[in-house]
């Protein structure tokens, strides 16, 4: 196969790629699923409210604050130097309190959703969480529809709305399809 393989004929590219048109087997999916781990991203642990407190320090703004509540110490007005460093230890409080919370709701949240994809397996279409989804899979893509992960994407959309590629570029401008892809 030429190394323009987006321009080669569908077949040609399945074959190099080792897909087929009625997709894996349950059993080659199992077998890839076991070897290649599930679809999805290493989750990195929680941050501690002590981390994300101390990470409020880590900003210009408070560096030039700190540094002006030093000099205040130096030349002896240490009334406003207690009050700059109050302010920025209230200021990390608060921001640090409003990030860790918002950090675990969204954590709370990201348990909520499932992502689903429709993945030709033994010539029938089904519907699996996206973490299921194995190098190899032949992915059926709708408009508007997510990508799970690697897959094999072929023209359907295209062959079904020959006008227009927007289902799988977001290109809205008409070109002409090749309808035996």
């Amino acid at each position: 196969m030429s190394a323009s393989w987006h321009s080669c004929p569908k077949e040609e590219v399945l074959e190099a790629f080792g897909f087929s048109d009625s997709g894996l087997t349950s059993a080659e999916a199992d077998s890839r699923l076991s070897r290649y781990s599930e679809n999805s991203l290493p989750e990195s642990a929680p941050n501690t409210f002590l981390t994300t407190f101390l990470r409020q320090f880590n900003n210009p703004l408070i560096y030039i604050l700190a540094l002006a509540g030093v000099v205040s110490l130096g030349i002896g007005e240490g009334g406003d130097a207690a009050f700059i460093f109050g302010a920025l230890t209230l200021n990390a409080v608060i921001g640090g309190f409003q990030e860790w919370r918002a950090e675990r709701s969204s954590r709370a949240l990201q348990g909520l959703v499932r992502t689903r994809a429709t993945v030709i397996r033994g010539g029938e279409a089904r519907e699996i969480d996206s973490e299921r989804v194995v190098p190899g899979d032949a992915v059926w893509l709708e408009v508007r529809a997510t990508q799970a992960g690697p897959s094999c994407l072929l023209n359907e959309c295209a062959q079904r709305k020959p006008a227009k590629h927007e289902c799988e570029t977001g290109d809205e401008n008409h070109h002409e399809v090749d309808h035996g892809w």
